[in-house]
């Protein structure tokens, strides 16, 4: 299927003040890894990232790679044993990973304008949408390989972690005292795990969107390529800091202690799983469920309502 088929099913007008999804998003987006059917996609697979020559340079120093791998495995280790918590070891993955995000789509549409490029761009007959997708496909695609590593990655913090929460749910209502069927005690044992597991992927998910979107946007009005890597990687650590701080200060308001002081171990988690598997350890099911579908649906209005500003500052002069 030809990706500007999917965005005119999606929304009629790409050109215009569209409704664009997260959703939508990841697609339109994914999709470009096999059809690759849109010239803006080729052309900007040719502008390889700001991090592509040092990534070319440490992968042929071989010796300084495995001295720099056991330094950094000793360090972790020593972290871990620091701190008293495994999540530690996901905080510099997330680091590098949205300091690559950032760095990567930063310099999409900047370059474009710095080189006097980007208003040729948009007098062709291919809608701005498009173009803004080609151009941000075809930077991720340089990512491909370590967005497959943490989808990996994903997948494994939601069977470590999602899952035996979810179970710990179950358990926990069961001896309540409130004397449930048994029949209905095997279907939440069933359908919960997974019905979290789907809330925690979509929350990921969701999360990664508003953040490429984020560092497109600030590329779209940005004036240089030196001002769009500093504004990205800004936008894309306020996104993940603004996060954390919605999380503690909800849980604050309806959690059981109402405190803002939440202890270091809850932070971390806060910071490296994403709100819903701290509103599934924190809080009792009902409020769990909304708070989860209230964060999910606060998230699409600000990409829907960020992807209507790029657009707007794309199409500037």
């Amino acid at each position: 299927m030809a990706v500007y088929d999917l965005l005119k099913r999606a929304q009629p007008h790409v050109m215009g003040h569209q409704l664009m999804t997260s959703w939508t998003l990841i697609r339109c987006l994914t999709g470009f890894w096999t059809e690759m059917d849109n010239p803006i996609f080729w052309r900007e697979i040719l502008h390889p990232p700001m991090w592509q020559q040092a990534a070319d340079r440490l992968a042929r120093a071989t010796g300084l790679l495995l001295a720099c791998g056991g330094m950094t495995c000793y360090l972790l280790m020593k972290l871990v044993l620091f701190v008293g918590s495994p999540l530690i070891l996901l905080m510099p993955v997330i680091v590098l990973w949205t300091l690559l995000l950032s760095l990567t789509i930063g310099p999409t549409v900047a370059r474009e304008r710095q080189e006097y490029s980007w208003e040729l761009l948009i007098a062709t007959p291919q809608p701005l949408g498009e173009i803004l997708i080609g151009k941000t496909a075809g930077a991720l695609w340089r990512l491909r390989h370590v967005m497959r590593v943490m989808s990996v990655l994903l997948l494994l913090l939601m069977v470590v972690i999602v899952g035996p929460a979810s179970l710990a749910l179950v358990v926990i209502f069961d001896v309540s005292g409130t004397h449930v069927p048994v029949c209905v005690m095997c279907a939440a044992t069933i359908m919960l795990p997974l019905s979290m597991a789907a809330a925690f992927i979509a929350d990921r998910v969701q999360h990664f969107v508003l953040t490429v979107v984020a560092a497109l946007a600030v590329s779209s009005s940005a004036s240089s390529v030196r001002s769009a890597l500093v504004g990205a990687s800004v936008a894309a650590f306020t996104i993940w800091l603004i996060d954390v701080v919605v999380v503690v200060m909800v849980l604050a308001l309806v959690g059981p202690n109402q405190s803002l002081a939440a202890p270091g171990h809850a932070l971390l988690a806060y910071a490296t799983l994403g709100p819903t598997v701290a509103y599934l350890v924190v809080l009792p099911l009902d409020q769990m469920a909304l708070l989860i579908i209230a964060t999910l649906t606060a998230r699409e209005i600000v990409v829907t309502g960020l992807w209507r500003w790029t657009v707007r500052a794309a199409h500037a002069e």
